[in-house]
Order: structure tokens, then sequence, then C-alpha cells
């Protein structure tokens, strides 16, 4: 249960909350709209089968690898694509129109759709994907944030600013840093995925898709807790663009402390415009089939 109190003077996590200062997942809108076609079209969905024996759980991809086609990609009708849409010319002369839940391509500056390539790509500083939706900058150190632009005339969200491991006790105050070792590990890159160690047992993944960036602490050991611990987590920073202010609901987060799992909206401060979702952060553990809901305890400054 959420927020039980620990009656022993150490403890393993069983029985502590899941606290999160900031966010652990941030889902970004669709920035363009659809482009309808009346063409038939063949829905698809993607799933991948995993063998539970031999899946790693910690292991990153090494490679981003792009869906694949029954057709042979030079048939592409490349002037019919969409975000969501792909045409190819089958031998009989036909069109064949394949529809994707997900975005197959993103907007160009010269205004042509192009293939999507969520592959994290090395940088002079750091680490970005660009071929996408939206554009993702990786710092070559954790402390100083991921940058997610969401729109060519806003500022860039900086998200996981200072990330540390913490603790608060039952009162939902009293942050403390988690006593641990730091790491000695590097940052490391497969595919769409990059993890920062942030601790010793204690690593920071950002996997990028279409349409979110998702933030996920990873906790290899369960942590000893001192007595008086009632929540333990991630604790971060986040820089919202010029104009722009994180909402619970339709009320806007000040610097009164918020304890909520709810999820939360960047929004346009005059226009109401939402332009990213932090969703209700989930908790998964390796010998539990059921996820939970983590807490989130927000305040806002500035």
């Amino acid at each position: 249960m959420l927020g039980t109190k620990n009656t022993n003077k150490k403890t393993a996590m069983g029985g502590v909350g899941i606290a999160l200062l900031l966010c652990i997942l941030m889902a970004l809108s669709p920035l363009t709209g659809l482009v309808q076609n009346d063409t038939q079209t063949d829905n698809v969905d993607y799933v991948d089968a995993i063998d539970a024996d031999d899946y790693d759980y910690f292991a990153l991809p090494d490679v981003y690898e792009p869906v694949q086609y029954e057709h042979d990609e030079t048939s592409e009708i490349e002037g019919m694509r969409s975000m969501n849409q792909k045409a190819f010319r089958t031998e009989d002369g036909k069109t064949s129109l394949i529809t994707a839940s997900e975005p197959l391509h993103y907007l160009d500056r010269d205004g042509s759709w192009d293939e999507i390539d969520l592959s994290v790509k090395a940088t002079v500083s750091g680490w970005e994907v660009s071929e996408n939706n939206y554009q993702t900058y990786f710092p070559a150190e954790a402390a100083d944030g991921v940058a997610v632009t969401v729109h060519p005339n806003v500022d860039p969200i900086i998200t996981g600013i200072a990330p540390m491991v913490m603790t608060i006790d039952e009162s939902g105050g009293n942050p403390m840093p988690f006593r641990t070792t730091p790491s000695h590990e590097g940052v490391s890159v497969g595919g769409n995925m990059i993890r920062y160690p942030i601790a010793e047992g204690f690593d920071l993944d950002y996997t990028v898709e279409t349409n979110q960036v998702k933030q996920n602490l990873i906790i290899r050991e369960r942590p000893v807790l001192d007595e008086n611990v009632a929540w333990f987590g991630l604790a971060e920073q986040m820089r919202l663009p010029v104009g722009h202010a994180l909402y619970l609901g339709d009320d806007i987060l000040r610097e009164d402390l918020v304890q909520t799992q709810e999820e939360l909206t960047i929004r346009n401060i005059e226009t109401g415009e939402i332009i990213a979702v932090l969703p209700v952060p989930v908790v998964m553990e390796m010998e539990s089939t059921d996820p939970y809901h983590a807490t989130y305890f927000v305040q806002v400054f500035g």
C-alpha cells in the first residue's frame, strides 16, 4: 500500500510508497493532424513477442529497427505519405494503403513527409533524436537535463535536471538524498534508448518513441531504508517554456506542495493549449505481474 509507514528500524522497500518529485513519464501531444484518404486501407497493429526465459529485463536494444513491410520499398508512392499512412504500388497495378496507429513520418523543413528514425545519435555535445515529430536532445551529463522541443515556436521543455534518488517522511515533507555510493558506469546508448547511471544500482533510462519520451528509474535491488521513511523515489527539476505552466486538472500549480496520483499537463497560460502531458506514473516490479501507481510530489517556483 502506498504511503504505509515503516515499522522496523531498517526495512526493504515493501510497504514504502514510490514518490516522484516531478515526473516519471512525459507523453507529447500530436503536433499535426492526420491527412484523410479514401483509398481502402489495411489497419495494422505491431506486437513484439518476448520469450521470458531469454529476456534480459535491463538490456538496451542494439539498434533501432523500424517496422518492416511486406511491400518492396522501391514500390512506395511517396507522394501519398501522411503522418500515419504509406502507399505502395502492387504488382497488379493497384494501390495498397497502410494506416498505422503510431506516426510513420514526420514533416521535414521543406514540407515533405520523411521516414521517422528514433535512433539516438551522437552529437558534439551529447546525443539527439531529431528525425521525429518532435526533437529530443540528451546532454553528456544527466544533471543538465533532457531538452524536448514539441513546437518550433515554443522553447524546449527541459526535464530530468539534477536527478537524485530521494526519501520522504510520512508527512510528505523532509526530502532527503538516499545514502548510496556513486556509480562508475558511463552513459550507454542503444537503439532509441539512453541510460544514465545516477548512483550505484540506480539508472535513469530514456526511451524515445513517436509520441512520447519515457523516463524510467531503474532500481536493480531493493534498498534498505530507515524507519522514518515512508516514500522512496526520484527527485528532479523541470524547466518549462516561457508563457507556460504546470496544471493539475484545470488548476495551475504554484509554490504549495502538491501530492497527487493524477496526470499533469503543461499548458500555454493565455490560450490553455496543452503541449505535453505527464501521465499517471507507473511502477513495475519483476516479481509482480500487476503494475501500480506511484505518486507525484510537485512544487513550482517562478
